[in-house]
């Protein structure tokens, strides 16, 4: 199957996470200039109202703010569910209108915060 992404994506390593405006947290799993995957708990679909996000580190270091995005897919998981019960949702979303300094902070996150390329897949960011 043909990949449609336009942008190569790369698999963020274990520190790398994304917070919506509401204080929800996510861990990532690939990122590309385009877009990116991650998982999360807890996140309502609704929860969108500004449809921005930052990355952040674990430790708690901002790398960018207010990302805008549009949501591409979102599928209930059982991956990375740590507690029984967990509903643990993973969502694909695809950068929007970013400004010259938010995507040259998105490539220097791709730089500095990924371990390697993703396989091809058939979903675009």
């Amino acid at each position: 199957m043909r990949d449609r992404r336009k942008n190569i994506r790369f698999k963020a390593n274990e520190t790398l996470f994304i917070v919506s405006p509401s204080r929800s947290y996510g861990r990532v799993n690939d990122i590309s200039r385009g877009g990116m995957a991650f998982h999360y708990v807890n996140w309502n679909k609704d929860d969108c109202s500004d449809c921005s996000l930052d990355i952040m580190l674990l430790d708690g270091k901002k790398l960018a703010e207010a990302l805008p995005f549009e949501v591409v897919s979102e599928k209930l998981t059982t991956e990375n569910s740590s507690t029984p019960g967990q509903i643990v949702k993973k969502r694909r979303v695809r950068f929007s209108n970013l400004n010259p300094d938010q995507y040259s902070m998105v490539q220097q996150i791709i730089q500095e915060h990924t371990d390697d390329l993703v396989a091809n897949g058939s979903n675009p960011n």
